[in-house]
C-alpha cells in the first residue's frame, strides 16, 4: 500500500466496510424470506400458469442474486484482510500499482479479481 496516502488507505477501509455491511443485510433479507409466505409468489406463479420452466427459472434468478452476494461479500472481505498489507492495490499479476481511483470504485462494488 506504498503508493496510497494513509488517508486514502482509510476512505478505502470504511468503503468496503460499508458494502459488506450492505451485502450482508441483503443476504440476511433474502434468506429471511425464503421462510415467509411472501415467496409463496413462486408456488402460485407456478399453479396460475402451469409453467414449470417459468417457475425454475423464478427460483433460480433468487438463487443466483443470493450467490452473487456471497461471491462479492468474500471478496470485499478477502479485500479488507489485504488492505493493511503491502501488497495492498498492487496487481497481483503484473506487480504495477493500482491506481487510487479504481480502487475506490471498486470498494463499492468489487467486480473483477484485481485489487
Amino acid at each position: 500500500m506504498r503508493h496510497l496516502s494513509a488517508r486514502q488507505g482509510e476512505s478505502l477501509k470504511q468503503r468496503l466496510q460499508e458494502r459488506a455491511t450492505t451485502l450482508r443485510a441483503e443476504i440476511s433479507a433474502a434468506l429471511r424470506q425464503q421462510d415467509t409466505p411472501d415467496t409463496l409468489h413462486l408456488a402460485n406463479r407456478l399453479a396460475e400458469t402451469g409453467d414449470d420452466a417459468l417457475a425454475d427459472l423464478e427460483i433460480s434468478l433468487d438463487i443466483a442474486s443470493v450467490e452473487r452476494d456471497m461471491r462479492e461479500l468474500r471478496q470485499v472481505v478477502a479485500a479488507l484482510e489485504r488492505i493493511g498489507k503491502e501488497s495492498f492495490g498492487v496487481c497481483e499479476d503484473c506487480t504495477a500499482p493500482i491506481p487510487f481511483a479504481r480502487l475506490d470504485r471498486k470498494s463499492t462494488r468489487l467486480n473483477s479479481s484485481h485489487t
